[in-house]
């Protein structure tokens, strides 16, 4: 395993976790074909920047909704720019931290989504589990089924094509989210 992996895993300054979140607030609004709100990233806690993307995508994904149905050709085009923005990231830390086999992919997922403040956790047979989500308290089922195309694309980006799929979700009432990754 990298020697910066290793680090990682032990401690992320607060400076790049937020610098991640805004790369991740940066590509959501590209794909919504928006610009995002600035910020002072010198100035703004973890918390509140994690909060505004949570208002932020939470907004622009109920208007979207309401403007062309759940079902549509523009959800699903809308979805396929979500995961594109966020495989291309995900293959930029695959490079950048030089991962290697899926013993460092599950470790860099678990550090991606403490950033983020989900609890991700490998389970059996191909299974992660979600017990707690940040996002949960903002999103509806149908939000999260959208917003859910970042997680798939960055898993695919850092899997080098792995797929992601969610099965089950906190938003449609589970005790926890669980999705299939095969790596």
């Amino acid at each position: 395993m990298s020697l910066i992996l290793n680090l990682l895993s032990f401690y992320i300054p607060e400076r790049v976790k937020n610098k991640r979140i805004y790369e991740l607030f940066k590509v959501t609004a590209d794909a919504f074909n928006l610009k995002m709100p600035k910020f002072d990233l010198n100035k703004i806690s973890r918390e509140k920047l994690l909060k505004e993307y949570a208002l932020f995508t939470k907004e622009k994904t109920t208007s979207f909704i309401k403007t062309y149905g759940i079902d549509s050709k523009e959800i699903t085009e809308l979805k396929s720019r979500l995961y594109e923005s966020s495989y291309e990231m995900g293959k930029k830390i695959k490079k950048n931290l030089k991962i290697k086999d899926s013993e460092e992919i599950l470790k860099v997922m678990k550090l991606i989504y403490k950033i983020i403040r989900i609890d991700f956790e490998e389970g059996k047979n191909g299974v992660v589990i979600i017990n707690n989500c940040f996002f949960s308290s903002y999103y509806n089922q149908d939000i999260c089924m959208v917003i859910s195309s970042l997680d798939e694309g960055l898993a695919a980006g850092i899997s080098g094509g792995c797929k992601l799929a969610f099965f089950q979700r906190i938003t449609s009432g589970k005790d926890f989210c669980s999705a299939h990754f095969n790596l």
